[in-house]
């Protein structure tokens, strides 16, 4: 009858239902006044919209089953991500962070059964018979493979590693906690050579898109054998830095320039020198002409606009869907344009090496930016895979010899070990 209450068992769902629901909003709201964008607060809250629509119209014990099911496989599936990157480039994924992407995936895989059950219960005709939950399904399917590989490069997977036995021979090392011009917490690590009494000098090394600041073994051990002191830290969204979207050098460039104060006090008067990997290239090239006192840039295979790098890299419904993400995640990723970067016109000397065969990177991009500074001298590496650069022996003698114009070489020819 109408005006008959549910059953208790249904009172107890409902009850339940709404819990997740405020839950979910609380969250939201509360990601959003803790400065999180709105992309970022929604992953967060949707695990609990999702259980919150299940719950409401399944059976406890079927609700329960799903969401149980759903979750474990939003949390396998950054897991099994994790592990994969950590065994290849002998790190390990940061717990906290595999946990987090979890938790925001799971929200991801509930929302096709959750939106389907709400049909349903909402407009069984549309989804009875099975013949016409066919189009919906399909819709779903499409929706998640167009939004999980933009998310999966906004909200990259963070891994970290021990130093290599390599680099610890040539240099002791102290960690730091920096902050980003956000006051975003950033984890650093200061390199400090064996092989002189007082460092030459200090070399701040930008990583790459997906990397840790332990992970560059090649180019710790190139500036410390030579002399000189590294600063590397992980970007924000990496390593062990805190979770944030990649904004591919719109944001992290802020951040390099709000560490260089403590960059220049490390340095402690010797020269200064900022060194960028890939995307580290390009927030290099973006901050280069408000790093005060930076003697030298040294870049490795920067991009010269995003935007025609993600339309080169991607199919166009995915690049679409990552811009259109991009901005919900407060990263305009149309307009990070290195090409048009200050510093190219004028600044300290430039040094720019790419690889001609590159797929990650192509070397049209690299030239893009080295034809816009004249002054700039250039190498291209004939072949090799993206990041092979400082393997190569005629970049390492030019990272050498730009260091030894600024400061007393160490004799070290730049063999590689």
């Amino acid at each position: 009858m109408a005006g008959q209450p549910l059953p208790l068992h249904r009172q107890g769902v409902l009850s339940a239902a709404a819990i997740l629901l405020n839950g979910g909003i609380v969250v939201a709201v509360g990601a959003v006044v803790a400065g999180s964008q709105p992309l970022s607060a929604a992953l967060l809250a949707a695990p609990l919209w999702a259980m919150a629509a299940a719950s409401a119209v399944l059976p406890p014990a079927t609700a329960g089953l799903l969401i149980s099911l759903g979750l474990l496989l939003g949390l396998l599936l950054p897991y099994l991500q994790g592990r994969a990157l950590a065994r290849r480039y002998n790190g390990h994924a940061v717990g906290w962070s595999v946990v987090l992407r979890g938790w925001c995936c799971g929200g991801v895989v509930l929302a096709c059964p959750a939106t389907y059950c709400l049909l349903d219960r909402l407009a069984p005709g549309l989804v009875h018979p099975w013949t016409h939950a066919a189009p919906w399904l399909v819709v779903q399917a499409a929706a998640v493979a167009l939004v999980l590989p933009p998310l999966a490069n906004l909200y990259v997977q963070q891994i970290t590693a021990a130093d290599a036995p390599r680099v610890l021979m040539h240099a002791t090392t102290s960690d730091l906690v920096l902050h980003g011009y956000d006051g975003m917490r950033l984890q650093a690590r200061y390199y400090r050579p064996r092989c002189v009494a007082t460092p030459r000098g200090l070399v701040v090394l930008t990583h790459g898109f997906g990397g840790w600041k332990e992970g560059f073994l090649n180019h710790l051990t190139l500036c410390t054998r030579s002399g000189w002191a590294v600063l590397a830290y992980d970007l924000r969204g990496h390593g062990r830095s805190q979770p944030a979207a990649v904004s591919f050098g719109g944001r992290e460039q802020e951040d390099l320039v709000a560490l260089w104060s403590e960059a220049q006090r490390l340095a402690a008067g010797t020269p200064l020198v900022a060194y960028g990997v890939s995307m580290g290239a390009v927030v290099v090239l973006l901050a280069g002409d408000r790093l005060p006192g930076c003697a030298a840039l040294l870049l490795e295979s920067p991009f010269g606009d995003l935007a025609r790098l993600m339309r080169h890299a991607l199919p166009a419904p995915i690049s679409w869907c990552g811009r259109t993400l991009g901005r919900f995640a407060g990263v305009a990723l149309t307009r990070t344009v290195p090409e048009a970067a200050p510093v190219l016109g004028c600044g300290p000397p430039l040094l720019i090496g790419w690889i001609a065969d590159d797929r990650t990177i192509p070397a049209a991009e690299s030239a893009s930016v080295a034809a816009r500074a004249p002054r700039a001298r250039t190498l291209v590496m004939p072949h090799g895979e993206h990041l092979d650069t400082i393997t190569w022996l005629p970049w390492r003698q030019a990272v050498i010899g730009v260091l030894a114009a600024l400061a007393p070489a160490t004799g070290y020819d730049g063999a590689v070990e």
